[in-house]
């Protein structure tokens, strides 16, 4: 809950900490003013599947658990600790093992203005800062603040599994404070300028992988905002319905201070408002990367209906006020609706996955996440169904280019590769299509056979493939 931090040059400044972000890097645009251009693939795709891979990859991953410690939260850890080993399964399946993990805890808590506020349980300026969070007996060596594993899990600045240490770190508690900024306390946390005790977590080429469990919708505001104080503007309220009432537009407007009911699909996060802008947030976190459209992976893990179909975004009278009501419920109990979580995660395309937090079990989840993540590490899967452009021919035929940019003076070089069915090859190599269990929705992955030698130092890759969009296109029932 830390109010709007005005684009990059107008940053908040928290206390004696000043922000100092860099310009966004801009996005490598992988197809234009390529040396050697692509043909489109013929006959004309329903999809064209384009990826980008790097030939050697990065083995370096930092991984960012946001987790929400408010009063409600103690099943939701529960079920975190209890999945986590899922998640890490993922990534030891990666070959050559485990890659080199720093992995971080970070709460919610950023407390609520400026001042001690008993309301909403936030006695304490800043909360925890953004600074990592452990304990004693954790099995993390006594001067860290995150874990640390590196060559296949045999140099690790802990004692004992990983699995271990990570379910006790992210034991965080519910003594957090109730309004909950998840998106500002991310951004806090993975800048040194800022919170100088977490150094040394973010690597400059590692992959950052963001994963957010939370049970309410991002409460981010300024320092200095005075919405938590504000108690005339929400009378007869519970203490975080001020969040969403600011944070969230219905049919085009703010809701009102009342009993309100409109189908959840009718409402988006304020474009405006009290509340940090989460273009903002994400603008920042993007800024951390010289490629994040490649190199950011993030996860949500939030208040979401499994099924939103019919879904109805409502505020309630309850016994201590005007509340907001629940999006969904489980056994684990119950989350509102994150409309702003949803943005923040969507807003990285493709890298962005979320799921309910109404879930009995996270394993599927978790599972996912770790599946996601380890693709990123040089696993070229195709992500959608494989086109066989000669059905009536063993095996899949699939409409595939793939080219390796090669560092050369003043870029890259671009050098198309030949599939090595055609008995050709350039600079040594030539590609296969490969089948991978592992793959998703296709089944397949592009191999590049180098006859023994390596690609050159900073070589990057990419791949189109002719994919099918449609259930039951008979080109990819193979």
């Amino acid at each position: 809950m830390t109010r709007h931090l005005s684009r990059l040059s107008r940053l908040a400044r928290w206390r004696y900490l000043r922000w100092a972000i860099a310009a966004p890097a801009l996005p490598l645009v992988l197809w234009a003013c390529n040396a050697n251009p692509l043909k489109e693939p013929n006959p004309l795709p329903e999809q064209q599947n384009d990826q980008y891979y790097e030939v050697n990859p990065v083995r370096d991953i930092d991984i960012l658990f946001l987790i929400d410690n408010s009063p409600s939260m103690e099943q939701e850890q529960g079920n975190l600790r209890r999945n986590f080993p899922v998640f890490m399964d993922e990534l030891k399946k990666i070959p050559g093992g485990l890659p080199n993990v720093h992995i971080g805890v970070v709460s919610s808590d950023l407390g609520a203005g400026s001042k001690p506020l008993a309301n909403g349980g936030c006695p304490r300026p800043g909360g925890d800062r953004g600074i990592f969070q452990t304990k004693a007996n954790c099995g993390l060596d006594a001067a860290s603040l995150f874990i640390s594993s590196f060559n296949n899990q045999t140099m690790n600045n802990f004692q004992g599994p990983i699995e271990n240490v990570f379910s006790c770190m992210a034991n965080l508690g519910v003594a957090g404070c109730g309004y909950e900024h998840q998106l500002q306390a991310t951004r806090v946390a993975l800048y040194e300028t800022v919170t100088a005790e977490n150094k040394g977590f973010l690597r400059d080429d590692a992959f950052l992988a963001i994963i957010l469990i939370t049970d309410e919708d991002d409460c981010s505001a300024e320092t200095t905002s005075d919405l938590f104080t504000d108690d005339a503007t929400f009378p007869m309220t519970t203490a975080s319905f001020r969040c969403s009432q600011v944070g969230h537009f219905c049919d085009g407007k703010a809701p009102p201070v009342g009993v309100f009911d409109v189908p959840l699909e009718s409402c988006m996060p304020n474009p405006a408002g009290r509340l940090i802008k989460v273009t903002d947030i994400v603008d920042s976190i993007r800024a951390l990367k010289k490629r994040p459209d490649q190199q950011i992976l993030v996860s949500g893990i939030f208040g979401w209906p499994n099924n939103p179909t019919g879904a109805r975004y409502r505020y309630v009278q309850a016994n201590q006020g005007i509340d907001v009501a629940p999006i969904c419920q489980s056994m684990n109990g119950d989350a509102a609706a994150g409309l702003r979580l949803k943005q923040f995660v969507e807003s990285f395309g493709a890298s962005g996955t979320f799921f309910s937090i109404c879930q009995d079990d996270f394993s599927p989840a978790m599972k996912t996440i770790g599946e996601k993540l380890a693709a990123k590490l040089g696993n070229p899967c195709i992500s959608a169904p494989v086109v066989d452009t000669k059905p009536t021919v063993a095996g899949v035929q699939p409409d595939c280019q793939v080219i390796d940019r090669v560092p050369a003076k003043g870029g890259y070089k671009d050098v198309p590769l030949p599939p090595c069915s055609s008995g050709n090859r350039v600079d040594g190599a030539c590609w296969n299509l490969a089948a991978d269990g592992t793959c998703g929705d296709s089944g397949f992955k592009i191999d590049v056979d180098r006859g023994g030698m390596l690609a050159t130092p900073g070589t990057q890759q990419a791949i189109k493939c002719l994919t099918c969009t449609k259930p039951g296109d008979m080109r990819c029932m193979h």
